[in-house]
């Protein structure tokens, strides 16, 4: 890393000054994983021929080369590097003004970045197992039996790069002696982001501003890819500018008596993308682009097994469906079938068209009273309203419920075109990766501290906030790339953010103890201590209650189930968090039940409380005096003094058969684990000279 930062600072006179910035910031990193920039090659593994489809099905680089990622089989199994060079240059100049009781500044910035990157997201292919085929993930996996299959996209380059700035014009109006107003408007334009060899592309929608689409000669128009692709020509806007965003802040403080003080403020500002998110954009042919591969199977019946526990265990048979290819890790991705081969289901990204910038509006509202003995007291709520935040869709293409298994007959959008490829002709289309702009977030809270400055030895605060943070989606609430139903409600998705704690209540102290003054050897034992400590304590973070995936025959989706009752238990255990009987599962696999179950659950996003925290922290210090200038310090610390376990979310559903909606699987509802260590120790000696 190599950065810079130099500043010149003229003063005119003793009520004017002037700051002209400039700095740079050159970064540069590459995770490689183990395998990088060595000779392996994944076809020795005996599991397909690992091939990057969108680019002329060439093999992988030895920068690229790696074995396929497991997913599903009770192995977490993956390899993931990139490259990366991001550099950044800012140049700014900035005016202060001194003019009777206005204090003014006047000033601009802008930014120029640009990344040099490879990565992708499926470097070297997926293969996904489940419990469809077989009843168990890693039985499908020993049966050599994916449910899914994705090919490589190796490691493409892309070289996006952006302007930035930003002029604004501030006031600070000292009203009276008691009364300041702050007064403020900044003007923000956010260039889109380019790649500089028009590496990136995006799908266009039928009617979506993008061109006229492709016709397929029956009277239908076609998604596509536009045309400029692989040349500097193609460095335009993916999607349409937005133009400047004006905004305003204004901040008041007001003192009506001694001892007491009022601030309120509100301000309307930016929350601007990292350009890393549109990186994924050139993941598209013809440069990489992954197939996607789908197992389809049909229900036959159900056999009833003695489990090793004595009891029965029902399980659903199924049979592949006549027609359909069968993948296997002997041919996963459909080369061998004996005749043509399987059809290659092309995953694709795209931007819409009115994409826009994220903006949040922010305002707060507090009072401040001064108290004896050193302490002062703060209470005062804050709020804010985002809009256009963004979320990353994992499959805008994922189809409805459906009792069909065919995911990929079940798509809306189901035929693709891409003119820097005539000669592929119309292509299936598979997942439809989308970086949209239309989440909304909110944060609503309570804020109380009490603090007391550091006098007679003593020091101690405390904090405590009552507050709700939520949103849409994504980007919003923090669900993940993988929506319920990412085409028809993305309120159905709003929910707590996953670090939401709806209480939150921190002390702390540092204590001179007693001794100090003492003379003699009494001074040495008593004096010198010192003791610290921090007390947390946290109300759960939500967890989501989800739906076994495979029951809607959709893809990339988190499935809920339906919820009957609240779910929350007035008195919970680790053996048992939440009522399971709460919640009715949702499926389209069982025929007797599908006009009835066939449907995506009504329960919400993030709707239960995991355990909460109670946590210490707490250190004993003794100063021991060498000489004026010379101490040594000895250090006892404890971080989870009481060894108080702070406990995960609990387990979620699951169910012993197809036709089973309610979930009776022995540890459901469980808590297993902790989120923190247990108490840790340690300790330590300082010498101060």
């Amino acid at each position: 890393m190599y950065n810079l930062a130099t500043q010149w600072i003229h003063t005119f006179n003793q009520n004017m000054i002037n700051e002209l910035r400039f700095g740079f910031n050159f970064a540069d990193t590459n995770p490689f994983h183990v395998f990088s920039n060595t000779d392996f090659d994944p076809d020795t593994l005996g599991i397909g021929e690992i091939r990057v489809a969108g680019d002329n099905n060439r093999k992988l680089l030895p920068l690229e080369t790696g074995p396929p990622a497991i997913s599903g089989a009770r192995i977490a199994w993956s390899v993931n590097g990139n490259t990366n060079a991001l550099d950044t240059f800012q140049m700014g100049n900035h005016l202060s003004l001194i003019k009777g009781t206005h204090n003014l500044k006047f000033g601009g910035e802008y930014y120029y970045i640009q990344i040099n990157r490879a990565a992708a997201n499926l470097p070297t292919g997926r293969y996904r197992f489940n419990s469809t085929l077989s009843g168990d993930g890693f039985a499908s996996y020993l049966l050599g039996l994916p449910n899914q299959t994705e090919t490589a996209e190796g490691w493409p380059l892309t070289l996006p790069v952006a302007g930035r700035q930003a002029y604004y014009v501030n006031d600070d109006w000292k009203v009276n002696s008691r009364l300041t107003v702050n007064l403020g408007l900044r003007a923000e334009y956010i260039g889109n982001s380019q790649d500089r060899l028009g590496l990136q592309r995006v799908v266009a929608f039928p009617g979506d501003g993008r061109g006229a689409g492709f016709s397929d000669g029956g009277g239908q128009i076609l998604t596509m890819f536009p045309e400029a692709v692989n040349d500097p020509a193609g460095k335009v806007n993916l999607w349409e500018q937005q133009g400047v965003l004006f905004q305003p802040r204004v901040g008041i403080a007001y003192r009506p008596m001694d001892g007491w003080v009022i601030r309120t403020g509100a301000g309307w500002f930016s929350n601007i993308d990292h350009m890393n998110t549109w990186t994924i954009l050139n993941l598209n042919p013809p440069l990489s682009g992954s197939n996607n591969f789908l197992a389809v199977s049909d229900a036959t019946g159900t056999v009833t097994l003695t489990g090793i526990d004595g009891k029965p265990v029902t399980r659903t048979l199924r049979t592949f469906r006549a027609g359909e290819p069968i993948i296997t890790l002997n041919d996963p991705f459909l080369n061998n079938t004996g005749g043509e081969p399987g059809p290659k289901n092309v995953n694709t990204l795209t931007v819409p068209s009115d994409q826009k910038t994220g903006d949040v509006w922010k305002w707060s509202f507090d009072i401040q009273r001064e108290l004896p003995f050193d302490m002062a007291l703060t209470v005062g709520y804050v709020g804010s309203k985002g809009s256009h935040a963004g979320n990353s869709v994992r499959n805008y293409n994922s189809p409805s419920p459906s009792p069909d298994s065919n995911v990929q007959r079940n798509r809306p959008w189901q035929r693709l075109y891409d003119p820097s490829r005539p000669e592929l002709g119309i292509q299936s289309l598979a997942t439809i990766r989308y970086l949209d702009s239309f989440a909304n977030t909110f944060h609503h809270g309570l804020q109380m501290k009490l603090d007391k400055r550091f006098s007679e030895g003593l020091a101690f605060g405390m904090a405590y906030t009552y507050s709700k943070s939520h949103g849409d989606g994504e980007n919003g609430g923090q669900e993940g790339a993988q929506f319920q139903d990412p085409r028809n409600c993305l309120s159905c998705d709003r929910g707590r953010f996953r670090f939401d704690q709806r209480h939150i209540l921190v002390s702390h102290w540092v204590w001179e103890m007693p001794g100090g003054n003492l003379s003699g050897p009494l001074k040495h034992i008593l004096g010198g201590w010192q003791s610290n400590g921090i007390i947390s304590m946290r109300t759960g973070f939500p967890f989501n209650i989800t739906n076994p995936r495979g029951d809607l025959n959709v893809a990339d989706s988190n499935i809920r189930p339906d919820r009957l009752e609240d779910g929350a238990i007035s008195n919970p255990t680790r053996k048992l968090w939440y009522d399971t009987s709460a919640f009715l599962r949702v499926t389209c696999d069982v025929p007797e039940l599908v006009a009835s179950r066939c449907h995506f659950g009504n329960s919400g996003y993030n709707i239960l409380d995991s355990p909460g925290q109670a946590n210490l922290d707490f250190g004993l210090f003794k100063n021991f005096e060498i000489s004026e200038t010379t101490r040594v310090q000895f250090r006892w610390e404890l971080f989870n003094a009481l060894n108080t376990p702070y406990f995960r979310a609990p387990g979620g559903l699951s169910f012993s058969a197809a036709d089973v909606l309610v979930s009776d699987g022995s540890r459901n509802g469980e808590i297993r684990g902790t989120r923190t260590p247990n108490r840790i120790m340690q300790f330590g000696l300082k010498l101060h000279f």
